[in-house]
C-alpha cells in the first residue's frame, strides 16, 4: 500500500494530468509529471484512461459536427431545389399572363392557371421549403390551394356550388391525410393521447356538414327525413367500431370478434333499415334479390366473429391460469 507521501504525490500528479494531457502546463510541471509517470503504473493507467476519454469526447464532438454540417447542407440543397422548381413554375405562368393580355380577354382564366400551379406547388415545392412538420404543412397547403382553385373556377363560371365542393374536399382530405398529419399537431398535454378521438370528431362534424350542404344545394323536401337517419346509423356504426378498437381493453381476438359480430349484423340489416326509411314495404324488401346475399354474408362474418371471441376467451383463461400457476410456484 502506498504511504501518505507517495499518495499525496499521486494526487498532485493526477491534478496535473489534465493540463499535461492538453499540453497547457509549465515546462517544470511537465518534467515533474513525466518523472513520476516513469515509476508509477497507477498514474500511467490514469493518463491512459484520460487519453481514451478525451479521444471519445473529441470523436463524439466531431461526429455531431459532421452530422450537423450534413443536415445544414441537405437543407440548403433542398431549399435550392425548391426555389428552382418554383422558378420553373413561373415560366408557364408568365407566358399565360402575356398571352392573356395580348388576346384582350382579361385575366379571368389566368387566375385559374395561377391557382392550378399553386396546387401543384403545394405538393412539390412546399415540402422542400418547410424544415419541420412537412406532412402537416403539405396537407394544409394542398387543401388551401385546392379550395382557392375551386373558388376561382366557381367565380369564373358564375356557379353556386363552391360551398358543396369545399365541404367535400375538406372531408375527403381529412379522412385520407389527417390521421398522419395529426401526429405533428401540437396539443396540450391532456389531449396528446386523444388525437384519434379528435380526428373522429373532426371527420364526423364534416360528414354532417356535407349532408347539410347537399340538402341545401338540392333543396329537396324529402331529403332530410331520409339522409339524416341513414347518416346517423352509419356514423354510429363507425363510432362503435372505433370505441371498441380504442377503448375496450380485452384480448385482441375478443375485440376483433366483437367488431366482426357487429359488422355482420350491420351488413345483414342495413338494407332493411334503408328500405324502411324510404317507406318501402317488407314485401318490396323481400322481393329484392340482394337481401339474401347480404344476410348470408352477414351471418358468415358474425359466425367468424363468434369463433374469434371464443378463441380469445380460451387464450385469456389459459394465460390467467399460467400466471396463477407461476405465482404459486414463486411466492414472494
Amino acid at each position: 500500500m502506498k504511504n501518505n507521501e507517495s499518495q499525496n504525490r499521486c494526487d498532485m500528479i493526477r491534478d496535473l494530468l489534465p493540463l499535461y494531457q492538453d499540453n497547457v502546463c509549465s515546462e517544470g510541471s511537465r518534467v515533474f509529471v513525466e518523472d513520476h509517470l516513469k515509476s508509477c503504473p497507477d498514474c500511467r493507467s490514469e493518463l491512459a484512461r484520460l487519453k481514451n476519454t478525451c479521444f471519445e469526447d473529441r470523436l463524439t464532438d466531431e461526429t455531431k459536427e459532421v452530422l450537423g454540417n450534413h443536415a445544414k447542407m441537405e437543407k440548403r440543397r433542398t431549399a435550392t431545389v425548391g426555389m428552382i422548381t418554383a422558378g420553373v413554375l413561373m415560366i408557364p405562368l408568365i407566358i399565360c399572363l402575356i398571352c392573356n393580355l395580348v388576346s384582350g380577354d382579361g385575366l379571368d382564366w389566368f387566375y385559374i392557371v395561377l391557382t392550378s400551379l399553386m396546387v401543384f406547388a403545394s405538393i412539390t415545392v412546399l415540402p422542400m421549403l418547410v424544415p419541420r412538420k412537412k406532412i402537416l404543412w403539405t396537407l394544409c397547403g394542398f387543401t388551401a390551394s385546392l379550395l382557392l382553385l375551386l373558388f376561382t373556377i366557381n367565380v369564373y363560371t358564375h356557379g353556386t356550388w363552391f360551398y358543396l365542393t369545399a365541404v367535400s374536399v375538406i372531408l375527403g382530405l381529412s379522412v385520407a391525410g389527417l390521421p398522419f398529419a395529426a401526429r405533428q399537431i401540437p396539443l396540450p398535454a391532456g389531449l396528446r393521447n386523444q388525437k384519434s378521438l379528435l380526428v373522429m370528431i373532426w371527420d364526423t362534424l364534416w360528414l354532417f356538414a356535407l349532408i347539410a350542404a347537399c340538402g341545401f344545394y338540392t333543396n329537396g323536401t324529402d331529403y332530410w327525413s331520409v339522409a339524416v337517419p341513414i347518416t346517423l346509423v352509419c356514423t354510429a356504426a363507425a363510432w362503435l367500431i372505433f370505441i371498441c378498437l380504442r377503448y375496450i381493453r380485452v384480448h385482441p381476438l375478443i375485440r376483433a370478434g366483437m367488431i366482426a359480430v357487429f359488422t355482420g349484423c350491420f351488413t345483414a340489416g342495413i338494407n332493411f333499415f334503408i328500405y324502411w326509411i324510404l317507406g318501402e314495404s317488407v314485401q318490396t324488401y323481400l322481393l329484392a334479390q340482394d337481401w339474401i346475399y347480404n344476410l348470408i354474408i352477414g351471418m358468415v362474418i358474425a359466425g367468424a366473429g363468434l369463433i374469434l371471441i371464443a378463441l380469445g376467451i380460451w387464450r385469456s383463461l389459459k394465460s390467467h391460469s399460467s400466471s396463477s400457476t407461476s405465482s404459486k410456484a414463486n411466492p414472494s
